[in-house]
């Protein structure tokens, strides 16, 4: 099994931000039926949908290896995936709404190449290559996350109503003294001799 890496917010500083959540905190919300930003209540205009969020200092979950404790490379088809259907529950309860989908890269396994087709193909929706810098709050109450290493060039803002993270999936034996697989994890695993 698994849990959601409860950390994410924090390493982006956005920990106090109420109109930044989770990809957790999101599903509760579509499965309450209310896409709402939790400050206002008001319908998100401009989402955007991070998958696997790496902070500016290396910390998150994009499977990179840069910081060994938040690498969650092996949940990457399921974060992806789940972002993917994130940005169709936007499009499908807010009509009109701009969604955008931002990645370092998109694991779509097998056949789910065609499901990333269609969410590409939908009408308001759009993705963006770029690491998220920072996620601040704007003047006028909306979010301004910073992008670099975007095709849009290397410093670019997107003004935006809701930020959702793809928090990385831990695996419950993480703390566990009973159950601890990380022996398996990385370079350290024996090589088997036949």
């Amino acid at each position: 099994g698994w849990k959601p890496d409860d950390g994410v917010k924090e390493r982006f500083g956005a920990a106090d931000l109420p109109d930044v959540v989770t990809n957790v905190e999101f599903e509760a919300m579509v499965r309450e039926g209310r896409l709402v930003r939790p400050s206002d209540g008001k319908v998100p205009r401009q989402v955007a949908i991070v998958t696997r969020p790496t902070a500016a200092n290396g910390a998150g979950g994009n499977g990179n290896g840069s910081a060994p404790e938040h690498d969650f490379s092996f949940g990457t088809n399921v974060l992806d995936m789940a972002s993917l259907k994130h940005a169709l529950y936007v499009t499908e309860a807010a009509p009109g709404a701009r969604v955008y989908v931002v990645y370092e890269d998109i694991v779509t396994p097998g056949q789910y190449e065609r499901f990333y087709r269609r969410v590409s193909e939908e009408p308001g929706v759009s993705f963006t290559k770029g690491r998220v810098t920072a996620i601040t709050p704007a003047d006028d109450g909306t979010l301004m996350l910073r992008l670099e290493r975007s095709l849009l060039g290397d410093d670019v803002g997107l003004p935006v109503d809701l930020v959702v993270l793809a928090a990385g999936m831990v695996p419950t034996t993480a703390d566990s003294s009973v159950l601890n697989l990380l022996y398996k994890q990385g370079p350290g695993l024996p090589t088997a001799k036949f």
